[in-house]
């Protein structure tokens, strides 16, 4: 039945005429460099993204994402600026949104096609990265399904089409088209410019020997596609409607995309894994700069590969106005002097409340003078013990007990973690060379007292046995690296 509909669709059809390419192709048969979008939403903090597919002859990816090996053109001009280059795969803060499109009518379901379409999609959505991009699909016989919305999640995307059934036989497959174009909003705020439609199947549709109709489609489908800025992938199947698939052609490389022709389904199943590479592994260059004018400009990127040049087509696009420099270290530098002005009062009117506060005699005759690290009340700096820390609430302390400067130092336990060590940070800071930077940590839950070892140099003891973790009990010694504390709840 098919095979009769093919040879009908052979006789009736010749070649359908297509519309002029809008942008440079990607020729068959030469490696090439393609520029399939460029983000400038945040072009005026100087921050460009170029999206490129760089593919062999036979359309697979290549891969380079060496900086130095890249350069970006403005008006024809290489600019300066900061590269970064990587795939999209692995590139933060960049996207894709894709749209599968693939028939689902009696025929391909007998064939085998829609199974190795499903499948191949499946695997495609499989290597698509959640939040980060966007998945839809369009499955049509005699009539168009589709998954409703973009989604962030693949799954809901792959599980949608896993129940279709395959029904009738006269294709829509313009119609699918035309709908999968729809998924896709004007602006660039909330899905991005890199956006493309795969599209699996042999071109068959229930128009074709309608030539003028087919044309027309055809026009509509590529001006909406130019002004939404989606490229067009079409994997397609060998048929004898071979009208069908240079329809499908045209309209690929019309819109920017590429087109790779199957003979068979295992072939056709290699296809898909091509385009699946083919957009995962799409080269990420981001570009900074604010060296640029607020108008249209022809913005391209060029890479040196195996001792050749490769550059993209251009893009036109309206360039925002840059964001000035100078003023943000204007402003910069204003906000830092006012800091320092009133930073200068601060420690005058403090100084004079201070001074004000001691009696002239108590200031030359009285004892030196400290600030609590734990509470942070001036007293004498001969305490061990701090008599404003001991009168506010705690909930055990810690006494140095072992010889030397520190001994009689006593730390009271008011938080849920104390952490314990030689550098600013911790709450209990302990100045000894065999003292980690961050050596160890008690916690206080449901009035028990955990000490965990973080890993340090000399070890935990506790009356002197190393540990890892332990509960404490009243009067335990502990030893923190070289120095001996005792533990006391409170009585």
């Amino acid at each position: 039945m098919r095979r009769l509909r093919y040879l009908c669709l052979a006789l009736a059809l010749p070649l359908i005429a297509l519309p002029a390419l809008a942008q440079e192709r990607v020729q068959q048969g030469a490696t090439a460099l393609r520029l399939d979008a460029v983000d400038v939403e945040r072009a005026a903090e100087g921050r460009f993204i170029f999206y490129a597919s760089f593919l062999d002859e036979f359309f697979k990816a290549i891969s380079v994402t060496e900086p130095q090996a890249w350069t970006v053109f403005f008006q024809g001009k290489p600019k300066q600026g900061e590269i970064q280059v990587q795939e999209l795969r692995k590139a933060d803060g960049a996207g894709v949104s894709v749209v599968f499109v693939f028939a689902r009518d009696e025929q391909s379901v007998e064939d085998g096609v829609f199974k190795a379409s499903k499948e191949g999609v499946q695997r495609f959505l499989s290597k698509l990265r959640p939040n980060q991009d966007r998945s839809a699909a369009v499955v049509y016989a005699n009539s168009v399904l589709d998954s409703g919305r973009f989604a962030v999640d693949h799954n809901q995307t792959a599980t949608w089409f896993e129940d279709v059934k395959g029904e009738g036989r006269i294709p829509a497959l313009y119609d699918a088209i035309e709908k999968a174009l729809t998924f896709f909003p004007s602006t660039f705020k909330d899905i991005g410019p890199n956006r493309v439609i795969v599209v699996i199947g042999d071109g068959v549709d229930r128009d074709l020997q309608k030539k003028r109709v087919v044309r027309e489609r055809i026009d509509k489908t590529v001006s909406e596609a130019q002004r939404l800025n989606v490229r067009i992938n079409v994997v397609g199947l060998k048929s004898l409607a071979d009208d069908a698939l240079e329809a499908l052609k045209g309209l690929a490389r019309s819109t920017g995309g590429t087109y790779r022709e199957a003979e068979d389904i295992p072939q056709l199943d290699q296809y898909i894994s091509h385009a699946e590479d083919e957009v995962i592994r799409q080269q990420v260059v981001f570009f900074k700069t604010l060296d640029f004018e607020p108008k249209l400009t022809g913005l391209k990127a060029v890479v040196k590969f195996s001792g050749n040049d490769y550059a993209t087509n251009d893009r036109m696009l309206k360039l925002p106005e840059p964001k000035s420099e100078i003023w943000f270290w204007v402003i910069v530098g204003g906000a830092g002097l006012v800091g320092l002005v009133l930073l200068f009062f601060i420690i005058k009117l403090i100084g004079g409340l201070v001074g004000r506060r001691k009696p002239r005699e108590q200031r030359a005759m009285g004892p030196e003078m400290g600030k609590c690290r734990q509470c942070g009340n001036v007293r004498p700096a001969e305490w061990k013990v701090c008599q404003y820390c001991e009168a506010l609430p705690h909930l055990g302390r810690l006494k140095v007990v072992s010889g030397g400067d520190m001994n009689g130092l006593t730390f009271f336990l008011k938080d849920s973690l104390t952490n314990i060590g030689s550098a600013d940070g911790n709450q209990f800071i302990v100045p000894d060379p065999s003292v980690s930077k961050r050596h160890a940590g008690i916690k206080v839950q449901d009035n028990r007292f955990e000490l965990a070892d973080y890993g340090s140099t000399n070890g935990v003891l506790v009356n002197g046995q190393r540990i890892t973790k332990q509960f404490l009990k009243d009067g335990d010694t502990l030893r923190i690296g070289m120095v001996e504390l005792e533990f006391k709840l409170k009585g």
